[in-house]
Order: structure tokens, then C-alpha cells, then sequence
């Protein structure tokens, strides 16, 4: 895996459709905090996917996203499934955000994984998605 140029800001990558049922709050408030470490100054936390499932979704997430543009902060858009490779080699580390239901598991936890890049998380203790292997605790 290549290591970042070190000439250029960081860039984290959510990619994924965009809900208001997702921590939007609490992911902007970490990525606020992160920001102001010097080795995060100028990094770029880029949101790529669909903005919720029905048309009045859409101005509400557009909206709350863009109250985040001064800290770099930017909705690059949806994207195709042929345009999935070049966002993951754009992307120095990936951003897991999900909401908080127990049983919420997802692929793209497994399709980040396989990416080999870090993964910042962004979800409520004990989801599926993030429990460790029965007896492994």
C-alpha cells in the first residue's frame, strides 16, 4: 500500500449513501477535534454516495454536510460502481459511520477491510458490526 505524500493534507473517505439516521453529529464533532492536531491540520474528510433514499432527504443532508465546509468537510456526490477503485486509491484512511441499531452489520465493512487502509469508525458500542468474536472478549 502506498504511504500518503507527505507534501499533501490527509484524506479520510466516507463512501456510502448519506442518512439522517447516521452520527453525523458526533462524526463532525471527532472530525472537529481530530482537525485540530497539527499532524490533521489541512486534512480533507470527503463524503462520496447518494444523499438519503427519497428526494426531500436530500436538501436537509446537503445542508447539514455543508455547515462543515470550513473544516474540510466536503459531499463529493454519488458515484458509480466502475469509480469505486480510484476513490479508495484517492484515500489515505476510510471513515466507517453507522447508525445504532444492535444488529446492523454491513459489507462494507468487509469491502474496507479488504481496501488495507485504516478505518476511523463512528458507531454506538456493541453493533454487529464491531463485536469481537464470540469468546473473545
Amino acid at each position: 500500500m502506498p504511504v500518503p505524500d507527505p507534501a499533501r493534507p490527509l484524506r479520510f473517505s466516507y463512501l456510502g449513501t448519506v442518512t439522517s439516521y447516521l452520527p453525523l453529529d458526533v462524526l463532525f464533532e471527532g472530525w472537529r477535534r481530530a482537525r485540530g492536531h497539527p499532524l490533521m491540520a489541512g486534512a480533507e474528510l470527503n463524503i462520496h454516495g447518494h444523499l438519503g433514499f427519497f428526494p426531500h432527504d436530500v436538501a436537509p443532508l446537503r445542508e447539514r454536510i455543508g455547515r462543515e465546509a470550513d473544516t474540510g468537510v466536503q459531499y463529493r456526490g454519488a458515484f458509480s460502481k466502475t469509480e469505486v477503485t480510484r476513490l479508495y486509491d484517492e484515500t489515505d484512511a476510510l471513515v466507517f459511520c453507522v447508525p445504532g441499531a444492535k444488529y446492523v452489520t454491513s459489507g462494507k465493512v468487509f469491502e474496507y477491510m479488504a481496501n488495507g487502509k485504516p478505518i476511523v469508525s463512528v458507531h454506538k458500542p456493541g453493533i454487529a458490526a464491531a463485536m469481537s468474536a464470540p469468546g473473545a472478549e
